[in-house]
């Protein structure tokens, strides 16, 4: 990426009175953004008119969401998400498609890419009038005080940003290749030791489910009824919030590593949390599951205490004559995927509950060749994920010297021209 690192600035600047600019070229303007784009809401559009046989893609605060065979946009459009998580993304429309009530949608007067790169550097999410809800609304927006440079220089920092802009975003797409290409890797071995084990000359046998395939001739094979102490999901209920209580947790909160909790999880009172929890579940080592959402992401539970769950969160009690990290490592197998996405399909819900999972088909080694197993894939899975977090921070760099470039060139601190 040859270039990027020299920077050369204007001769002379003067103070704009913008904070997030601060000073700018001296023949720059100060101006509202409202003077150089139209700004309108995005609009309605129900969940029956979005399909994947439809053609147009459909925004909802920036992210794509699906399809529609309508549009209420054009090329040269910049979506700005007004609502929720996606508030403040910025992204640029360059064909036609809708952009749902979430959105804000903005058409730049005159130079289309200067306005969506000078957008992306405002960081729009400081103009957020909501702490429960983050909301942004296009008065603020229209209201933004920005630096402009002369119409032919906003060009030509344009075309010097596609061109940067387009050299990281490759080497970002490298190392997204590289991260996956490391998921598959991790895959594969998790996948290949639970059915085949540790032994590579084991002698194999057919285990009758296609699922599995070919497993040691000394290992069997049963439902996960079979080796479960009990099972049991999250509360079923619609409970009220409560501003200080318990936090109600769900699918979002369950990852390989362990639970996550933020400052920001939604309560309950301590009644509600006490009927969930009555049941006993969950219980540290209990196997914590998705099922709904990102299905079969799991982990063991970590806790010597209980946290209320959803029931998008199903907890397995393994029986002590079995080791609840080989079954959670099955469980992440491609045998197992393959049944997580049947039961999916058939479900009317589109999700995978307890009637579901003890159905499951598993391979069973003996309990000393679980453990080992368990073991060994603790380690390797260690040595895959240390190389995924050095390749992530990789990604993390480009994306911040992306970010840092374009806040430099569209608020004049680096001349390009």
């Amino acid at each position: 990426m040859g270039g990027i690192t020299m920077k050369q600035q204007y001769d002379s600047y003067r103070t704009s009175g913008i904070d997030w600019i601060g000073d700018i070229p001296s023949h720059w303007s100060v101006s509202k953004l409202k003077y150089h784009i139209y700004i309108d809401s995005g609009d309605y559009i129900s969940k029956d008119e979005i399909s994947d046989d439809n053609t147009i893609p459909v925004f909802g605060g920036g992210e794509q969401i699906g399809y529609a065979a309508k549009s209420n946009v054009s090329g040269n459009t910049i979506i700005i998400g007004r609502v929720g998580a996606r508030c403040g993304c910025v992204t640029p429309i360059i064909q036609q498609a809708w952009a749902t009530d979430n959105s804000l949608i903005c058409i730049p007067k005159k130079n289309f890419k200067f306005l969506y790169y000078l957008l992306l550097a405002a960081n729009l999410n400081k103009l957020n009038e909501s702490n429960a809800q983050p909301l942004i609304t296009s008065t603020k927006v229209k209201n933004l005080i920005i630096g402009m440079p002369p119409l032919v220089e906003q060009e030509a920092i344009a075309a010097w940003l596609d061109e940067k802009c387009e050299e990281i975003d490759a080497a970002i797409a490298k190392v997204d290749r590289e991260i996956e290409l490391i998921e598959e890797l991790k895959q594969s071995e998790i996948s290949r030791v639970v059915t085949r084990g540790l032994n590579p000359d084991a002698h194999l046998r057919p285990s009758g489910i296609d699922w599995i395939g070919n497993i040691p001739s000394h290992w069997k094979v049963c439902k996960l009824n079979r080796i479960l102490d009990g099972i049991q999901d999250g509360t079923h209920a619609t409970l009220q919030r409560v501003d200080d209580g318990y936090p109600l947790l769900s699918a979002k909160n369950v990852f390989e590593d362990g639970i996550h909790i933020s400052e920001n999880e939604s309560c309950i009172s301590t009644l509600d949390y006490n009927e969930i929890i009555s049941n006993g579940y969950p219980k540290k080592g209990d196997i914590a599951l998705c099922c709904v959402a990102t299905i079969g992401r799991g982990c063991i539970y970590p806790f010597d205490y209980h946290l209320a769950f959803q029931r998008s969160v199903t907890f397995l009690r393994i029986n002590s004559h079995y080791s609840n990290s080989f079954i959670l490592y099955y469980l992440r197998s491609v045998s197992a995927k393959a049944q997580f996405d049947t039961y999916a399909k058939t479900s009317a819900q589109s999700g995978v509950y307890m009637g579901d999972l003890k159905r499951f088909f598993i391979c069973l080694p003996p309990l000393p060749e679980q453990q080992a197993i368990a073991d060994y894939l603790d380690k390797k899975c260690a040595e895959i994920d240390g190389l995924k977090a050095k390749l992530t921070k990789k990604r993390e760099t480009l994306t911040e010297l992306r970010q840092s470039i374009i806040s430099e060139v569209v608020t004049g601190k680096r001349k390009v021209i």
